[in-house]
């Protein structure tokens, strides 16, 4: 599996948005091979498929619970992570980093407010407790201005 660029990942919402006539955040997955044609991937229906499966079992293996969406769609976070299995290149960790930062950076802001850190990792699929995300914060939060930028968060999870 390979990391999508924040390019990339803003380039297939505006792809997927085109086929999210419902705006939920989700579309049928007849419509997968129009999205990723037009994001210039091409690849076999068995190729696809492969790659949903993929995702489909990882997602069971991590035990993210029932599917809330209908059978017949595809949310945007699954339909991205069956797209990085179709990419063949390599990403740095630093990329991989700030890959994940922009999913918590909803503002393009190069920070995120602590609140909305703490908010969003109390739905992840493994939510920390509360004691153990609170000194994850601490220790990112260094200068303990209530947001987190980029540099804080590469310094902690990156050690350098």
């Amino acid at each position: 599996m390979t990391v999508l660029t924040p390019e990339k990942i803003t380039d297939a919402r505006k792809q997927f948005g085109k086929f999210d006539l419902k705006g939920n955040g989700t579309i049928p997955y007849e419509d997968v091979d129009n999205v990723l044609r037009a994001l210039g991937c091409t690849v076999t229906k068995d190729e696809r498929h492969l790659a949903e499966r993929t995702v489909q079992e990882e997602m069971q293996s991590a035990a993210q619970g029932p599917n809330i969406f209908p059978m017949d769609q595809i949310s945007f976070n699954d339909f991205l992570k069956t797209w990085s299995h179709l990419q063949k290149e390599d990403v740095s960790e630093e990329d991989q980093l700030r890959i994940a930062f922009s999913v918590f950076d909803v503002e393009g802001k190069q920070q995120i407010p602590v609140n909305h850190f703490r908010e969003v990792m109390g739905k992840a699929s493994e939510p920390m407790s509360a004691e153990s995300l609170e000194a994850l914060i601490r220790e990112v939060d260094v200068d303990n201005d209530g947001y987190i930028d980029f540099w804080e968060l590469k310094k902690v999870m990156l050690r350098t």
